[in-house]
């Protein structure tokens, strides 16, 4: 996957909240976005989970991509398990494997209590690891994870830190924001730091 003089402003006339990011992220890498608050971090993993799109500069060869956003939109009419189940029918699986694999992930998260309860009744911590199982529900060849270890217990956090292990030695590529860097016991391939740009 490679993003070549990549910038995002919102809005003609605006200032850039990212610009001219040249990236190139191959199979087996491991990335950390570093950089302090509203200097684009989330906004670039929003473009590198193609959720959201460059306003300059172009991305090529996104593969099959999950992403996990720091707030998890929990008001949808489902519950845990029939959310999960909804999503993986739409990764194409069938209905038996989706519910078995929904809740597969959900204990290895420690939240096989929630699977019967509406997404809206979840805690925080509760939405985030529906959130991540979600992501990891289909295998993903990216996984992009913007401060998601934030508000999750120490066992949620050492399966996550599992799945990214796995997905980063099975040759895919995990892109993450990490809140607390110095304590990220990740091998990190490659940093990237974002700034906040007033350029017009």
């Amino acid at each position: 996957m490679r993003l070549e003089a990549v910038g995002r402003r919102y809005g003609i006339g605006k200032p850039w909240v990212l610009r001219d990011v040249d990236l190139e992220l191959r199979p087996g890498t491991l990335v950390r976005i570093e950089g302090a608050n509203s200097s684009g971090k989330s906004t670039l993993l929003r473009l590198l989970a193609g959720i959201d799109a460059p306003s300059a500069g172009r991305i090529t060869g996104r593969p099959r991509t999950a992403y996990v956003p720091e707030r998890f939109p929990a008001a949808l009419p489902f519950t845990a398990l029939g959310y999960l189940t909804h999503l993986g029918r739409i990764h194409g699986m069938r209905r038996g494997p989706a519910v078995t694999a929904a809740r597969r992930w959900l204990e290895r998260f420690g939240a096989g209590g929630l699977a019967d309860m509406p997404l809206a009744e979840l805690s925080k911590g509760g939405c985030q690891k529906v959130a991540l199982a979600q992501a990891l529900l289909a295998g993903p060849e990216l996984l992009v994870l913007d401060e998601v270890w934030t508000g999750l217990d120490r066992r949620a956090s050492a399966e996550l830190d599992r799945a990214v292990e796995l997905i980063h030695g099975a040759g895919g590529v995990a892109v993450f924001a990490h809140p607390l860097a110095a304590q990220c016991r990740y091998f990190v391939t490659t940093t990237v730091w974002t700034c906040m740009r007033k350029t017009r």
